[in-house]
């Protein structure tokens, strides 16, 4: 029988708190304080993709038809 459309998958969720023990056990024994200023920022480098949502490139284009009546309607 299939689990209901948006129910919880048991096994996923018991690994992901599995996974997340190990990461928070493993972060609070880094020893900070005897790394090198290059070990440093290359962690602060890694673990920021972690933190920080990463920003989608823009693109400016030009909209000649809207700044054409823009244009007219404030005459």
């Amino acid at each position: 029988m299939a689990r209901p459309k948006g129910s919880t998958n048991k096994i996923t969720t018991e690994v992901k708190k599995q996974i997340q023990n190990l990461i928070d056990n493993f972060v609070n024994r880094i020893d900070v304080d005897a790394m090198t200023i290059d070990q440093k920022l290359k962690l602060l480098q890694l673990s920021l993709h972690y933190v920080l949502p990463k920003l989608r490139s823009t693109e400016m284009t030009e909209k000649k038809y809207e700044d054409e009546q823009n244009k007219d309607s404030m005459e």
